[in-house]
């Protein structure tokens, strides 16, 4: 029997769509505004996507750490309800955060930064899914300046470190199917002045 074809795809979820994600594009932890600093033991109160070169801001779902195991999410609107707070994405939709909800964990899969999808021409069974964040060239290595906490929508009940591989985020384990789904939140605290740069990986084997 021939191997198994599996492909992955990383989205965000947008205001008002998913949008997949390039091998190019960045995620940005701001402010209140697209490229607003956030303060030192501060956390992250807007999510984006942009190009490369920082252009084409797309503001996504936005998820805040508040304490272990609870979460600040946004109050998402439609556009027919005006101006909000943070603009209106290319996609027609707008977000107003100006009455964000916590929620305790965990968290529902329509909040999450980020939608991992990985579909397969062969029915296959995922184990050992890991998400982490990292300095962008070793996996062992944490994004440096930057606590950071990563959450499975429907799985996890406290937020976790998942800064560096030896910390990541275990993913549940998905029984034999073409299709599985993970969704996943993020979410970040300035621990030095400056701005800090990393990557995000998620890692599976199947059978």
């Amino acid at each position: 029997m021939a191997h198994p074809v599996v492909t992955a795809t990383l989205s965000v979820q947008g205001i008002s769509t998913e949008v997949v994600v390039t091998d190019t594009q960045r995620l940005w932890l701001n402010g209140i505004l697209f490229g607003t600093p956030v303060a030192q033991g501060a956390y992250n109160d807007s999510s984006h996507l942009t190009e490369s070169d920082d252009t084409n801001d797309i503001a996504i779902r936005n998820v805040k750490w508040v304490s272990a195991n609870q979460a600040e999410v946004d109050s998402i609107l439609l556009s027919a309800y005006g101006p909000a707070l943070y603009g209106e994405d290319q996609f027609g939709g707008t977000r107003d955060n100006s009455n964000p909800v916590v929620v305790d964990l965990p968290l529902s899969q329509t909040v999450c930064q980020f939608h991992v999808n990985l579909t397969s021409d062969q029915p296959v069974a995922i184990n050992g899914a890991r998400f982490y964040a990292y300095d962008g060239i070793t996996d062992t290595s944490p994004y440096k300046g930057i606590t950071f906490y990563a959450a499975e929508a429907g799985q996890t009940n406290s937020w976790v470190a998942a800064n560096g591989s030896s910390q990541a985020l275990v993913c549940s384990t998905q029984a034999s199917s073409v299709s599985h789904d993970w969704f996943i939140a993020v979410s970040a605290s300035p621990t030095a002045q400056g701005d800090h740069q990393g990557k995000i990986k998620f890692i599976y084997t199947y059978a």
